[in-house]
């Protein structure tokens, strides 16, 4: 990012790996996308690789997208790498490059975001808890975003003015991140607030980032995200990591806006399902879909 990270000899945004290439790199097979529409061709794919896609996709949950990372291959290298990973960012970008003094703080603050990922953010509170002023909290968010850990998601309202006035909700851009500060590398245990994260990483491969809002009313209702096509048409996702997911707040949602909802996509643990206008898609088969 040319703001935060200058001198650099070329300015582009690498993305880390997506979880659609490493699967494929990793199984070798032909990097395709399936129309959400071809109920029968999801089928068939799920069902020839529910296995893998399952046991991949918890390391990834865990390990993140780092090339690095990613291509050693026991556990034990792989948390070196993140170390190093995340160790060079704080001492080089952050003190070498940005001039933060307070690393202590900065450090804090990245290790507290990390754990409410998928929640919306309060300045205020920020500042409260790591005893900064609401200034640099706020400094601190655009570092953090500018330089790729981070991102900003807002609210969707029709009306503009309302969606920048509202508290945004926060993403990592790389879920090893919250692996590395939790020290937690369980395999085996994968939270909502993961999966969350893991599909607004699936969408914003899929879609340009200022496309992606969530949904939140007065009365606390929320849908976890709304897609915005070119045609003005929105695409409603709810992630649901769990057994007999309810769907009250997407359903009522596209009951007062019919004219505008395109697709009513529910994001499952290993459930998939057409039903009543209403896709059931597991997690691990997302990224291989296109709407």
């Amino acid at each position: 990012n040319q703001e935060f990270l200058t001198g650099r000899a070329l300015e582009f945004t690498l993305e880390r790996i997506s979880f659609k290439k490493f699967f494929v790199w990793k199984e070798q097979i032909t990097d395709e996308t399936i129309p959400l529409d071809n109920f029968k061709e999801m089928k068939n794919f799920y069902s020839a690789f529910k296995s893998p896609l399952e046991t991949l996709l918890k390391e990834y949950l865990v390990f993140g997208g780092y090339p690095e990372v990613l291509t050693v291959k026991t556990e034990e290298e792989k948390k070196i790498i993140l170390s190093s990973i995340v160790k060079t960012y704080l001492e080089k970008d952050i003190v070498n490059f940005l001039r933060v003094e307070n690393v202590s703080a900065f450090n804090n603050m990245l290790r507290i975001l990390s754990e409410q990922i998928g929640n919306m953010i309060n300045v205020s509170q920020l500042s409260d808890d790591l005893n900064l002023a609401v200034e640099t909290v706020k400094k601190y968010l655009e570092i953090m975003e500018g330089t790729y850990i981070f991102k900003r998601v807002l609210p969707y309202h029709r009306n503009i003015r309302k969606e920048i006035v509202k508290m945004p909700k926060i993403y990592l851009l790389d879920l090893s991140i919250k692996s590395y500060f939790s020290r937690s590398w369980n395999l085996s245990i994968a939270s909502g607030a993961i999966a969350e994260n893991f599909v607004y990483l699936a969408l914003r491969a899929k879609a340009e980032n200022d496309n992606i809002f969530f949904y939140r009313t007065k009365a606390g209702a929320e849908i976890d995200f709304i897609e915005r096509s070119n045609n003005d048409k929105i695409n409603l996702m709810e992630v649901k990591y769990r057994n007999n997911p309810r769907v009250v707040a997407l359903n009522n949602f596209r009951d007062k806006y019919p004219d505008l909802v395109r697709y009513s996509i529910i994001i499952t643990k290993d459930i998939l399902n057409r039903k009543n206008n209403t896709y059931y898609i597991p997690l691990s088969l997302m990224p291989f879909l296109k709407w």
